[in-house]
């Protein structure tokens, strides 16, 4: 599938949106847009094993239902693991890229933009030790692999 063909059937349509000075627009039309969000975490903890990632992370069809329908949000912060996304490890990032994708279907079906939040989580080498002593699993920023 071409990537705009992907990237409409994701999308199911929503305006393509841009920035015109302070304000984020409709990109073909400059309509201003008010973005009212709420935050989905999860994707970010779970394991990269495709569709069982959003089941580990618990994420349903009702937290979208409830999010966009019920509570009125039309975007939704999705934090994720750039690692399991870039396939960082011994194993496939296709099926982690497909829970990302299914998470963007959700939202858009329901009229909400998905924001995507990459994350630097490592649970297997840590970075340090919090003040606490425990050790630190976030990787020191910037990460050139976000690049």
């Amino acid at each position: 599938m071409a990537d705009s063909q992907r990237s409409n059937s994701l999308s199911f349509r929503l305006p393509r949106l841009s920035v015109n000075g302070n304000r984020i627009v409709e990109a073909e039309s400059l309509a201003p847009v008010c973005l009212r969000g709420v935050n989905r975490s999860g994707l970010e903890y779970s394991s990269p094993d495709g569709a069982g990632s959003i089941v580990n992370a618990g994420i349903t069809e009702s937290d979208f239902d409830e999010m966009i329908t019920a509570w009125g949000a039309n975007i939704v912060r999705v934090p994720f693991n750039q690692s399991w996304a870039l396939g960082g490890g011994d194993y496939d990032p296709a099926p982690y890229l497909f829970a990302l994708d299914t998470v963007i279907r959700l939202a858009a079906q329901r009229g909400a933009y998905t924001l995507l939040d990459p994350q630097w989580l490592d649970a297997v080498n840590p970075r340090g030790r919090t003040p606490d002593g425990t050790p630190s699993f976030i990787a020191p920023l910037p990460n050139l692999e976000s690049l």
